[in-house]
C-alpha cells in the first residue's frame, strides 16, 4: 500500500510541476490576433516619454490616454487602465478581439496592445483634431439657436 500512495505521490508532484511550468509559459505568452501588434511595457512607455503628464491628452473611468509616437513615426493615442480598473486577462483579450473585428471609417482603428508588467493598454490610431466631446462643444457653442451641427467624412 506504502508503495502505490509513494507512486501516486511521486506522479502527483510531476504532474503539479507540469502545470505550474504551463501556467507560467502561458502568463509569458501573448495571444496573437491578425492585424493587433503586441507592444513591451518599454516600447509604449519610449512612446509617451514614460508617461510624461504633457503627453496625457484624456482621462476617463478606464484609465488615462496618452499620446505616443512609435519609432517608425506613427502617432498613437495609448489608453492606460488604471490599477483599480484592471480586468481579468480573459476579460481583457475578449476586448482586444472585440475592437479589432470593429472597423468604421468615422471611429478610430486598435493597432496594439499592451500586457506587460502588471499594466493593460490598448493603442489606437490617432486622430489629431480633439475629441468628439470638443468638437460637439464647439459646434453647439457657435450655434445661436443651440442647435448641433454634424459634419461627416466622405
Amino acid at each position: 500500500m506504502q508503495k502505490k500512495h509513494q507512486q501516486y505521490l511521486n506522479a502527483y508532484k510531476t504532474n503539479c510541476v507540469f502545470v505550474d511550468i504551463l501556467a507560467v509559459r502561458r502568463r509569458h505568452e501573448h495571444i496573437k490576433i491578425a492585424g493587433v501588434k503586441y507592444f513591451t511595457f518599454q516600447e509604449v512607455a519610449n512612446a509617451t516619454k514614460n508617461f510624461d503628464s504633457s503627453m496625457q491628452i484624456g482621462q476617463g473611468g478606464y484609465g488615462k490616454v496618452y499620446k505616443g509616437v512609435l519609432p517608425d513615426g506613427v502617432e498613437v493615442a495609448i489608453k492606460r487602465a488604471q490599477e483599480g480598473s484592471l480586468q481579468g486577462a480573459k476579460e481583457f483579450y475578449t476586448e482586444i478581439e472585440l475592437l479589432s473585428r470593429v472597423h468604421h471609417r468615422s471611429l478610430v482603428s486598435l493597432l496594439g496592445y499592451c500586457d506587460d508588467a502588471g499594466e493593460q493598454m490598448l493603442v489606437y490610431e490617432f486622430m489629431p483634431n480633439g475629441t468628439l466631446r470638443e468638437h460637439l462643444n464647439c459646434e453647439y457653442s457657435n450655434q445661436p439657436n443651440g442647435m448641433f451641427t454634424y459634419y461627416f467624412q466622405q
